[in-house]
């Protein structure tokens, strides 16, 4: 079997957002890498190691699940953590800061590493920035300045920060760090 190919952390983390919300689980330890993951979450019986084999075929299966609505849960959206990780996730591969350790509590994620990276991200900040993303969503993520294709990430306050101003960037390239600002959909 060949290796998987490295999945973004985006993807990575929401996918074991979806993990720890089908379990029920609001507390845990991610250790990241290049290689995979490692999960220690408050309720037993989730798997620890996630290699990027197992991890893609866990959001093929949330994709699909997904895409039939079958994944219906009893959690408020507010209180799911696939998406806020995933908004995150996109931060993390903005700022590439290699291997880090997130610890994931009811009021904030934080983010580290052994280079001196530490990030922390308030859940009401990552609700703010979740309300705005259904008013880009049909935007198009080609990055206008290198013309990469899929590449623009909506970015999210630091700690103690509002969302961009209104004159400021809303996404960010991931391949040239572009600031682009996206105009929100106008709601119908």
């Amino acid at each position: 079997m060949s290796p998987a190919a490295p999945l973004s952390y985006r993807e990575m983390l929401r996918t074991l957002g979806g993990v720890l919300d089908a379990a029920g689980s609001a507390l845990a330890v991610i250790h990241l890498t290049p290689r995979g993951a490692r999960l220690y979450a408050e309720r037993e019986g989730l798997p620890v190691r996630w290699s990027m084999a197992a991890l893609a075929e866990a959001a093929r299966q949330q994709c699909q699940q997904r895409a039939t609505a079958s994944a219906a849960t009893a959690a408020p959206w507010a209180r799911r953590l696939g998406w806020k990780l995933r908004l995150v996730g996109g931060m993390l591969d903005l700022d590439r800061p290699g291997a880090c350790t997130l610890v994931v509590r009811p009021e904030e994620i934080l983010v580290f590493n052994a280079r001196g990276y530490r990030r922390t991200f308030a859940h009401a900040a990552l609700e703010r920035a979740a309300a705005l993303a259904p008013a880009f969503r049909g935007q198009p993520t080609t990055c206008p300045v290198c013309d990469e294709p899929e590449s623009l990430v909506q970015l999210l306050p630091a700690e103690g920060e509002e969302l961009p101003a209104s004159a400021g960037p809303t996404h960010r390239c991931q391949r040239c760090g572009a600031g682009v600002r996206l105009a929100p959909a106008e709601a119908p």
